[in-house]
């Protein structure tokens, strides 16, 4: 075996200045030695005062690892408790579907109004023309999805132009309105607001007031005079206590108010006006009218054959005996076998009154009588 030249030292580094720099050092110091040895030999030997040397080394290295690592001035780390987090974005409503449009003209202003509020409610679902032109025309049924599907065949047409329709919502609602909406909008909209009036609450009128009022180009002062004119007359006399609205909304605003306490006014009036439901002490009530009496009728005790006559009314045919006529194909009133219950002549006969006339009918004549035949 080969020995190293005891001449051989390992190269002096200079003290490093942080962990990661010795342990560089000390990988380099490894490789040099390694270079120095013979590459022929598997094992080699290294003098005492070279491995005190490396000794030295690794307990240097070993101290530097405990000494932590300094902090750049110009990149300070904040203490955990002044981290700030970014606000969380608030999440979208949930907004309804609107109900599909069929065609009617009267529901088509409400549906437009509804895909308008779903594309601002929630637009991370509608960022493009596509998705909102897309949206609407998946809630079209029956006459207005017929109106809608040609425009999908041509745009699925290479040799014809995309229509304007399928390129910008603005242009499908127009298209739309064109097609399904009243083509005399505002005209309709003055002679409909001219007839209207209260026939509920102020409430409801107030409602259907605002809804025809966007579409006619009136002033203030001219739609205050309509809805007053449509007031009933409770309100109206209420009104003339007080001084006058100088705006259509204070007058919107003290007419519900107003009418709200005629209701309530009418409410305490129909308590006091209603009758005590326990009767008065004083008041004797009126016994009920009297039956008109009827004769009781006699019948046999015993018939030819020994049994006993029925008597409906007093049930004093037994059981034994109903079945023994029964079986028997016997009158069940007398007991005969010439006839049936239904025909017999000694069953006893009321006196009935219809209209003017007497007639007598033989007593407890039923369906029965038709069943047991």
């Amino acid at each position: 075996m080969k020995e190293l030249c005891p001449s051989t030292t390992l190269p002096v580094y200079h003290a490093p200045t942080d962990s990661l720099s010795s342990f560089l050092s000390y990988h380099s110091a490894e490789s040099t030695l390694e270079m120095t040895q013979p590459e022929e030999d598997d094992i080699t030997t290294i003098t005492v005062g070279q491995l005190n040397q490396l000794f030295e080394r690794l307990n240097y290295l070993e101290n530097q690892r405990a000494v932590p690592l300094p902090v750049p001035a110009s990149a300070p780390i904040p203490a955990p408790s002044t981290f700030i987090l970014p606000p969380a974005p608030d999440p979208e409503p949930h907004i309804a579907d609107p109900t599909p449009f069929s065609g009617k003209r009267t529901e088509l202003q409400n549906f437009l109004s509804k895909c308008h509020l779903k594309f601002a409610g929630q637009p991370s679902k509608f960022k493009t023309e596509q998705s909102k032109i897309y949206y609407l025309g998946s809630h079209l049924t029956d006459q207005a999805y017929s109106w809608f599907q040609p425009l999908l065949a041509a745009a699925r047409d290479d040799t014809k132009p995309t229509p304007p329709e399928l390129l910008s919502f603005d242009a499908l609602e127009e298209s739309l309105i064109q097609a399904y909406g009243d083509p005399n909008l505002q005209r309709s909209s003055e002679r409909a607001l001219l007839a209207l009036e209260q026939s509920s609450s102020v409430s409801n009128y107030t409602t259907e007031f605002k809804k025809i009022r966007q579409y006619v180009t009136w002033n203030d002062s001219a739609c205050k005079s309509i809805f007053y004119k449509g007031l009933k007359g409770g309100v109206k006399d209420e009104l003339a206590r007080v001084a006058p609205c100088k705006t259509l909304d204070e007058l919107m605003t003290l007419s519900t108010t107003l009418d709200s306490r005629l209701y309530e006014r009418l409410l305490e009036k129909k308590e006091q006006a209603a009758p005590s439901k326990k009767p008065s002490s004083s008041v004797t009530p009126h016994a009920p009218p009297s039956k008109p009496s009827v004769s009781p009728a006699t019948f046999p005790a015993f018939t030819a054959d020994g049994t006993v006559p029925m008597d409906n009314t007093t049930n004093r045919i037994t059981p034994e005996e109903r079945e023994h006529r029964r079986i028997n194909n016997l009158c069940y009133y007398c007991g005969s076998a010439d006839h049936k219950r239904a025909n017999c002549s000694k069953r006893p006969m009321r006196q009935v009154q219809i209209n003017t006339g007497v007639m007598f009918i033989p007593l407890e004549f039923s369906v029965k009588d038709t069943i047991q035949e």
